[in-house]
């Protein structure tokens, strides 16, 4: 009876989300984003360390002018989250267009030795979704990140890492 109640609740979560009929796109797609219209999304940017416990990962979601910015990191078991609003629309789709060309255009002088990076995006609407990932590290993302901070990211995780220990 659990089983058969679990079935119906993950049958109702996905239609409920309406992932039957997304799909994921390719980079030429997104030269078919209209940049002007309001679209909400979901960025991540994680890096994975060659020994399998190093894992960060930041997150950063607009919905409306409402985002979020959330770090974790699984090593050192601390996280953060921080909300914010954004002015307008015109500063959201900055921000969206800005991360979109950093995955686009990777930064070729980046050294990826020791990590794997990890930047992930889903732009949606409810008649739209586009999804694009790839294995670079977005350097846009990271300047995005300082901007809507006010300050660079790295002092934030010094902050952390100081109120952890």
């Amino acid at each position: 009876m659990k089983k058969i109640f679990l079935f119906i609740r993950l049958i109702l979560m996905f239609i409920s989300c309406g992932k039957s009929d997304r799909k994921k796109y390719s980079k030429k797609d997104f030269k078919d984003i209209d940049f002007n219209k309001n679209y909400d999304f979901k960025h991540k940017e994680s890096f994975m360390g060659e020994a399998s416990s190093v894992y960060y990962e930041w997150n950063l979601e607009c919905v409306e002018l409402n985002c979020s910015i959330s770090y974790l990191n699984e090593e050192k078991n601390y996280s953060k989250k921080i909300a914010l609003v954004l002015k307008d629309y015109k500063q959201k789709n900055k921000i969206m267009k800005q991360i979109v060309n950093g995955m686009k255009k990777p930064d070729e002088n980046v050294v990826v030795r020791d990590y794997y990076p990890k930047s992930k995006i889903v732009i949606y609407d409810k008649n739209e979704h586009y999804s694009f990932e790839t294995s670079i590290r977005n350097e846009e993302f990271y300047k995005v990140l300082d901007n809507l901070l006010g300050e660079n990211h790295k002092k934030l995780l010094e902050e952390l890492e100081k109120a952890k220990k």
